[in-house]
């Protein structure tokens, strides 16, 4: 499967420039490559963060006896045995 690069000049100090080049090589990459990356991972932090904020500001914490309640049924549970799954549609959860 074939994907289409997009284009898109930037422009940069000389000191940014340096530190960017400096880090590339030490990384043994293509100044692109680092940015391509470092953005990517950058994008994901801060929708992981907001994430975490919508949760922190929209779920209630659990109490301690049903966060152990939990616990206990997630010991007894093996994440690699898939025996029992069955696949589901976003329309079967939204369905109930």
């Amino acid at each position: 499967m074939s994907q289409t690069l997009k284009r898109h000049n930037i422009l940069f100090s000389d000191d940014e420039w340096e530190v960017i080049g400096d880090k590339a090589k030490e990384l043994k990459v293509s100044v692109s490559e680092l940015i391509r990356k470092t953005m990517a991972k950058e994008i994901k932090e801060r929708e992981n963060g907001d994430l975490l904020a919508y949760i922190n500001e929209n779920c209630e914490s659990v109490s301690p006896e049903e966060e152990e309640e939990i616990s206990l049924m997630l010991k007894g549970i093996d994440a690699d045995d898939y025996s029992d799954a069955e696949e589901v549609s976003i329309s079967d959860i939204l369905q109930g």
